[in-house]
């Protein structure tokens, strides 16, 4: 029996790492229907602009809607078109703004995506949203 090289095990390591760390960063995508519905429901009130922060963060909903956490409160953001972009950690399209500390709807963009709506939404609708299309019992 013949052993591999060590550059082919370190190779094959190497592969095999990418590999379990694309699986494991795979977040789960949340129906664009079902997000929409979310918004009918709850009456949502669109907003014109909102506060942010250097440390502001958001989660991925899906290619349309994203979670954006601010400092203190949680905002559902629709963008105008599907944003590819929010979805591939390689892209770094830059951010525009009209006012560094303000994000606007209808004139600012995320990762190059222009945002169309921005709805205020409590920390319990935020836990909801992310949990849409999970199945009782799941």
């Amino acid at each position: 029996m013949t052993e591999k090289p060590p550059h082919k095990t370190l190779l094959s390591a190497a592969v095999l790492a990418v590999f379990l760390s694309a699986c494991a960063s795979t977040e789960r995508i949340i129906p664009k229907a079902a997000v929409e519905d979310f918004v009918i429901a709850n009456e949502l009130e669109s907003l014109e602009k909102i506060r942010t922060r250097d440390r502001d963060s958001w989660v991925v909903l899906n290619e349309r809607y994203i979670v954006y956490k601010a400092r203190r409160a949680h905002y559902l953001v629709e963008f105008r078109r599907e944003c590819r972009a929010l979805l591939d950690s390689y892209a770094r399209v830059p951010d525009r703004r009209l006012d560094q500390r303000n994000l606007n709807a209808r004139l600012d963009t995320i990762r190059g995506c222009p945002i169309s709506h921005i709805y205020a939404i409590t920390d319990e609708q935020s836990t909801e949203l992310r949990s849409l299309g999970d199945a009782p019992g799941s």
